[in-house]
């Protein structure tokens, strides 16, 4: 069950690309196409290869895509290679998500027809009624509340680093008993009402399949989920007091995560397979909380709209620290995989938000073309010109040697390459592709509009 573990923290050296039709080995468990066999625009494509080849995305350990049940990209970076587990950190969140619903549909737990979502916690976990009836709200939490991170606990895990103490998941991953510690917490907001990201709720998760399955969540992972989808090398940490590590402690390879994100897209089925119902995986991909400027949440799974281009696309995504990644894109019916340096990694993010919209997606959507600048007189650019407020703080658009120059208080200024009659594009950190659509109003003047990139739509009003 165990191989070398390449995940935590490795130089950024020089990125070298594998090329999986260069190993036969590696290949046996999965269908290889050529792009345009499948529907992706192969320039497109030959541009990715080219950019993650050249190293324009460092930490980048591997970038898998997947068209139509086909493999088409398979690409690791350094001394990586198909054969190495990675350690996904949160995508294992998911995944547990996953074997959850197939736990509810072999009758291990009860289901979606027993109304499971809106079971309180104190009837699926009796042993822990004592702390989950000190208050009113913690009567009222539910599964479905687990899941959607809206629990209303209080919990403190994004402000500060996983190795400090103050941070909430630092103190349960280390306790004895983690779930009375996570029940202890005081409420915080109404179950239902307030989405805040939470390894306390997955840890339940993790005590609900332990439950579940007798103890023996890894046989039941193997057994019903790994073997069926030719998974045969993983590894699954515990937390200190010996409970599976739920919240981050899967370790797979990344071809495997992308059979995971197959799964998902076919419904439940592999290769004909059903392997957890429909409804299950309905329920895991919808939105459920909504954020504003991220992307939203459904059951352990992220999802939403997100933008390239100027268009946008619904889809989900497992995601773990660091920028690891299962997405799943039902409209292209594609599945990419990116995995990265785990810590002490500002680029994983960033990456994602680069090679997904400028590469992938156009190449799978065959009424994009191609961004063409134009040239413009500075005349044409004055209307745009002007003070801008947007969700994260205010901006000044002017025109600047020629070109409209964006800036805005603790950024570096950005030209606005114009790309339509009142669309331009602008580059953050030379990566992340933003799209500005300008309002007109009948005298030609901007008067607002909205800026588009990965999962957030802002609205930009102009104000002076």
């Amino acid at each position: 069950m165990r191989s070398r573990i390449v995940s935590m923290v490795l130089g950024v050296g020089v990125l070298l690309p594998f090329v999986a039709s260069g190993c036969q080995a590696a290949v046996q468990d999965w269908s290889l196409a050529e792009a345009a066999s499948v529907g992706l625009d192969p320039g497109l494509i030959d541009d990715l290869l080219e950019e993650t080849g050249a190293g324009s995305y460092r930490n980048l350990h591997s970038l898998l895509v997947v068209k139509g049940g086909r493999l088409v990209v398979e690409e690791y970076f350094g001394d990586l290679g198909a054969d190495d587990l990675h350690y996904t950190a949160s995508v294992t969140k998911s995944v547990s998500a996953l074997l959850l619903g197939m736990a509810m549909d072999r009758g291990l737990l009860p289901g979606l027809e027993d109304g499971v979502l809106d079971m309180p916690l104190s009837r699926l976990l009796p042993e822990y009624s004592q702390p989950l009836s000190q208050d009113a709200g913690k009567a009222r939490m539910t599964l479905g509340h687990v899941l959607s991170m809206t629990g209303g606990l209080q919990w403190e895990e994004d402000s500060f680093p996983y190795d400090d103490p103050r941070n909430d998941w630092v103190r349960v991953r280390s306790a004895e008993d983690p779930l009375d510690l996570i029940f202890q917490q005081p409420m915080a907001s109404e179950p239902g009402t307030e989405f805040v990201y939470s390894g306390g709720m997955s840890t339940v998760v993790g005590f609900l399949l332990e439950r579940a399955t007798e103890g023996h969540p890894r046989s039941f992972a193997e057994e019903e989920l790994f073997k069926p989808l030719g998974i045969t090398d993983y590894d699954w940490w515990d937390l200190s007091g010996g409970l599976i590590d739920v919240p981050g402690g899967l370790n797979l390879r990344p071809r495997d995560m992308a059979k995971i994100g197959q799964l998902m897209l076919n419904g439940g089925r592999w290769e004909g397979q059903r392997i957890v119902s429909e409804e299950w995986v309905e329920k895991m991909s919808r939105r459920v909380v909504t954020n504003p400027g991220s992307p939203d949440y459904a059951l352990h799974w992220w999802c939403g709209d997100f933008h390239y281009r100027g268009k946008s696309t619904y889809l989900y995504m497992a995601s773990g620290h660091g920028g690891q990644k299962i997405y799943v894109i039902p409209d292209f019916d594609m599945v990419i995989v990116l995995t990265h340096q785990v810590f002490d990694n500002p680029f994983g993010e960033l990456n994602n938000l680069s090679i997904l919209p400028r590469y992938p997606l156009p190449a799978a959507d065959p009424a994009v073309s191609e961004d063409v600048v134009l040239k413009l007189a500075p005349d044409v650019l004055s209307p745009f010109t002007g003070e801008y407020r947007a969700p994260q703080g205010s901006f000044m658009a002017e025109v600047v040697d020629g070109a409209l120059r964006l800036s805005g208080e603790g950024s570096p200024p950005t030209i606005l390459e114009p790309i339509g009659a009142a669309r331009f594009r602008s580059t953050i950190e030379g990566l992340v592709e933003v799209y500005f659509d300008f309002d007109l109003d009948e005298e030609g003047v901007a008067r607002g509009g909205r800026a588009t990139f990965g999962f957030r739509n802002d609205v930009l009003e102009r104000i002076r």
